[in-house]
């Protein structure tokens, strides 16, 4: 019943000038450019990924709204970015108050192990910097929960929750809304973007499509 629901609700096809954050934040913009250009159904296997995200996420802020020294003020705020070819779209997790007066954004992610996680995630920063560019609001913080830790009941007394603070700056804002410009490009001329991550192929359903535009000694990494 479950799969039946998640095989459902397949991402809508969208318009190739509009893109999410996440399409230019993630290791892959060859995703993003097969999503628009030759949309496929989402595997089980991913939207089941997706789908425990979401829950874990909810779950989260629930947990935020009750603590003491912060108020939420906000939770799913859009945030949209227009170009004069393009429009990218996101969509805030949650905008609090804490004790102190500071405004902060929150991201909230489901990570599988956080046990060698040093610093918040590459993608995931990007994707909080453009948050806070777009709200003009200084300091923003991912919380990750540990999705093996929270089902297992935690290794040996290891919090299942880890926050990074992250300070606003401008110069990643401009790169990713870069980045969009020569995706919006890419797709017009219908030239295939020459990132692509082995790690990631593993969930994206345009594999079969894309392997055959990737050099043989990437491959051989898969």
């Amino acid at each position: 019943m479950i799969d039946e629901r998640l095989l459902s609700s397949q991402p809508k096809i969208r318009a190739s000038n509009i893109f999410y954050i996440s399409d230019l934040t993630k290791p892959c913009t060859r995703k993003a450019y097969f999503d628009i250009v030759n949309p496929q159904e989402y595997p089980i296997k991913l939207l089941r990924i997706m789908e425990t995200g979401k829950i874990l996420e909810k779950y989260w802020v629930r947990i935020l709204k009750q603590c003491k020294n912060l108020r939420v003020l906000d939770m799913q705020v859009p945030a949209n970015f227009y170009a004069e070819n393009f429009e990218i779209r996101g969509r805030i997790d949650v905008l609090a108050q804490h004790n102190n007066g500071e405004l902060c954004l929150h991201e909230v992610k489901s990570i599988k192990s956080f046990n060698f996680l040093s610093q918040p995630r590459k993608d995931d920063s990007e994707q909080l910097q453009y948050y806070m560019n777009i709200l003009g609001v200084e300091v923003g913080q991912i919380d990750y929960i540990d999705k093996s830790s929270l089902l297992n009941g935690g290794e040996n007394n290891y919090s299942i929750d880890l926050s990074f603070k992250v300070y606003r700056d401008f110069n990643i804002f401009n790169d990713l809304v870069s980045r969009a410009n020569s995706l919006y490009h890419s797709i017009n001329k219908r030239t295939i973007p020459k990132e692509c991550k082995g790690w990631i192929c593993n969930y994206c359903q345009h594999r079969i499509e894309c392997e055959g535009t990737i050099c043989s000694d990437e491959l051989k990494e898969f």
